[in-house]
């Protein structure tokens, strides 16, 4: 009943405008994407990597005693102005977001594009090189930052 309200063919009156809707390219493109490109391998390769990611940049705000810390899961993750835990909303309350804006700032200028807010999602892409220079420019910056303040 629910699809019929959408079919006009049967007198549905709902229309739904997308800009992909039934583009037969863009849906054979994402059954290649799902099935042939991201195979299992592969995912589980991008999701270890964005754990050592996380783990590496957790060590690295910690040796440099900055107030921040990582968190997320697989290839995603966000970055937070406090040095954690966080567990919940609630440990975010006293977060200094001006350190999220440094690192922001910073890594663009250096060529690394992460969020704004600190949200970081890697790509299949994203090849351990790039997470080794990543890591190592946030090195350097944890420790020119903390000579600074």
């Amino acid at each position: 009943d629910l699809m019929a309200a959408f079919d006009a063919t049967t007198g549905g009156r709902l229309g739904h405008a997308g800009t992909f809707n039934n583009n037969v390219v863009s849906m054979a493109a994402g059954v290649a994407t799902l099935t042939e490109v991201l195979t299992p391998d592969v995912l589980a390769a991008t999701n270890a990597r964005g754990e050592r990611l996380r783990s590496t940049l957790n060590d690295v705000f910690g040796r440099h005693a900055l107030p921040m810390c990582v968190t997320g899961s697989g290839s995603l993750m966000n970055v937070h102005g406090t040095a954690g835990p966080v567990t919940s909303t609630t440990d975010l309350r006293a977060a200094d977001d001006r350190w999220k804006e440094l690192l922001f700032f910073d890594a663009l200028d250096a060529g690394f594009y992460l969020a704004r807010r600190g949200f970081i999602a890697l790509s299949i892409e994203i090849t351990d090189a790039d997470v080794d220079a990543f890591t190592e420019f946030v090195d350097a910056w944890g420790e020119a930052i903390t000579s600074r303040v």
